[in-house]
């Protein structure tokens, strides 16, 4: 199956070999975006230099680029998904949750490949979508259908795209088809089931369902990780000819589980048949100190590194023929990322979170509010902008996914949609520019601890202070700086603490979280962030508690308001006598 994969892949390459490349580098950079499924902060020994996990191309990444140590991504798969291609936080993006994953992207709702592309670049998307398509967690599913085309990959600006719509579909590296924009050959009819040949005569809404080898009588035949990884090498093979540049956008299912399928695999494999990582647990396998599910676990990671480190080379030497004349990775910014923290399932357990080191000892993980579910690697790397002096470097100012979206809008020199959470990244990697300060970063949460911790409904960070509201509704605030690990949460009976913590909830609700209707649709008109009340007793907003605050509060007396609107000083959604105190406290 692998020789027939690159067979395919190298006879659509054919023009793209056979015409040397003459045009010159576009001005604005190419965009790699590298998406990682549930990759914990410390996996890797780029974030942590005692992790067991051997992560070569990932340093080599960091060590050529700046590492933002301070990411923040949503607690599970769909709504990081929707932070980095909107720019909408949890609490104004309609995505907010996993239960949302059917609706998948609102029709209004812009993508970064909207943006790019309407600035004339070339869009793709290879791996997890998670959005449009049927199917369920673990199954083979043959036939998926389309199931919401208005949110297809293709109708959300990218102009090609290769592998899984739908989320539960891609917790298994055997299934027997993937999606595609690009027509896949006619089946030969010789009863093999090859990568590459149609698995279904006809498209659907422009989309084709291409075999990827795998069959009922022979699970392991081929490994979609692996698929995608090759698929988007030879996009860049493809185009790096061209005076286009171009946005490409590759989402790695790997580590998520299933954790099983990786022992059975074969060698991982380059565009050229080279092998790239070893088949099956490879190092890992019977490692000391280690059992299976930690193994296989260790051994995916690996192998997405190895694919990463094979893609960085791709850039370099797009037609691998040795000779990088014609190398693009100088004005291509790439990316790394993961949408959550690591996740016990599949019989890895809390046990194996602890033992693999996933979270280089932040609290909790997957599903949780706490640092080690939402702080995520992100490594940028662009040789043309990052000078000898400033690669190597971290940098722990706070960022999210959202920012990807104005970031990137900067660098092709088109507008980000009005309104966007997000801050743009590009002074800090240009040092041109003053960097966009980041007022706050807010998240959402609608799922159950899994590691143990107690279950959070939201957050929000603003510099080190860090505000979390518990199921229960209990708070909890931090002070990262000194407790990075979140084991001792600030005593709020404390009334200057506690006055910072309602400053904090205040500014929270006032971003959307917590509420039950879909903020996004009930707020289209939204055109920015929504920074009231962040000065308690500032009822008219001019950034100043003053006698002009208590005409607001004279002039609604008796009103209900949605909390901390208005004059609602204490958020108790009532205009009254006791948001006069909140004013003259303030003043």
């Amino acid at each position: 199956m692998r020789l027939a994969l690159l067979r395919c892949l190298t006879l659509s390459g054919v023009v793209a070999l056979a015409l040397p490349s003459t045009a010159a580098e576009p001005a604005r950079p190419n965009i790699v975006y590298i998406f990682a499924d549930d990759m914990g902060w410390g996996e890797g020994q780029f974030n942590n230099a005692d992790s067991p996990i051997k992560t070569p191309n990932l340093n080599a990444l960091a060590a050529s680029g700046v590492n933002f140590t301070r990411h923040y991504s949503a607690t599970v798969c769909s709504p990081s998904r929707s932070m980095l291609m909107t720019g909408l936080h949890t609490g104004h993006g309609s995505n907010d949750r996993n239960a949302n994953i059917g609706a998948g992207l609102l029709p209004e709702e812009k993508t970064v490949a909207d943006v790019l592309k309407s600035a004339g670049y070339a869009t793709s998307i290879f791996g997890k979508w998670g959005w449009g398509g049927s199917g369920g967690s673990g199954e083979l599913r043959p036939n998926p259908t389309i199931e919401r085309a208005a949110t297809l990959p293709q109708n959300k600006g990218f102009d090609e795209f290769y592998g899984y719509l739908n989320h539960g579909r891609a917790h298994s590296y055997q299934v027997d088809s993937l999606w595609t924009t690009v027509e896949p050959a006619d089946d030969d009819n010789d009863g093999v089931d090859e990568i590459g040949e149609k698995y279904q005569p006809q498209s659907d809404h422009g989309l084709w369902l291409e075999k990827t080898g795998n069959n009922p009588a022979n699970l392991h035949a081929a490994y979609t990780h692996d698929i995608v990884g090759l698929k988007s090498e030879a996009y860049v093979r493809d185009h790096a000819g061209k005076a286009e540049p171009f946005y490409m956008q590759v989402n790695y299912t790997i580590p998520h589980f299933d954790l099983d399928e990786i022992a059975a695999v074969g060698p991982l494999l380059n565009l050229e048949g080279e092998e790239i990582a070893p088949a099956g647990l490879g190092a890992y396998a019977n490692a000391a100190g280690m059992n299976e599910k930690e193994q296989k676990h260790a051994a995916m990671v690996s192998r997405m590194d190895a694919s990463i480190g094979s893609l960085v080379a791709r850039l370099s030497d797009p037609d691998g023929d040795g000779d990088t004349s014609d190398s693009i990775l100088e004005n291509t910014v790439v990316i790394f990322s993961s949408d959550n923290g690591p996740t016990p399932e599949d019989g890895l357990g809390r046990e194996g979170l602890l033992n693999l080191d996933l979270t280089a000892g932040l609290r909790g993980g997957k599903r949780d509010l706490f640092e080690g579910g939402i702080r995520s690697p992100l490594i940028v790397r662009w040789d043309a902008e990052l000078g000898p002096d400033e690669r190597g470097k971290t940098n722990a100012t706070p960022t999210d996914l959202c920012d990807f979206m104005a970031t990137a809008a900067e660098l092709a020199g088109a507008d980000a949609p009005a309104g966007i959470d997000g801050v743009s990244l590009a002074s800090t990697l240009t040092g041109r520019g003053a960097p966009r300060p980041k007022k706050m970063i807010v998240s959402e949460n609608f799922e159950r601890s899994q590691t143990g911790n107690p279950t959070a409904s939201w957050t929000i960070i603003r510099g080190d202070q860090k505000l979390i509201k518990l199921r229960d509704g209990e708070f909890r605030l931090y002070d990262l700086a000194t407790d990075p690990t979140e084991s001792k949460a600030i005593d709020l009976t404390d009334p200057t603490k506690n006055a910072q913590k309602k400053v904090l909830e205040r500014a929270a609700l006032l971003q959307g979280v917590g509420e039950d209707d879909d903020w996004y649709v009930a707020n289209p008109a939204w055109a920015g962030p929504d920074l009231r009340h962040l000065t308690p007793g500032d009822y008219n907003l001019d950034g100043a508690v003053d006698a002009a605050d208590y005409t607001v509060w004279r002039d609604t007396l008796g009103q209900k308001v949605p909390p901390y609107t208005g004059a609602d000083g204490n958020g108790d959604g009532v205009v009254d006598q006791a948001d006069s105190e909140v004013w003259k406290q303030a003043r």
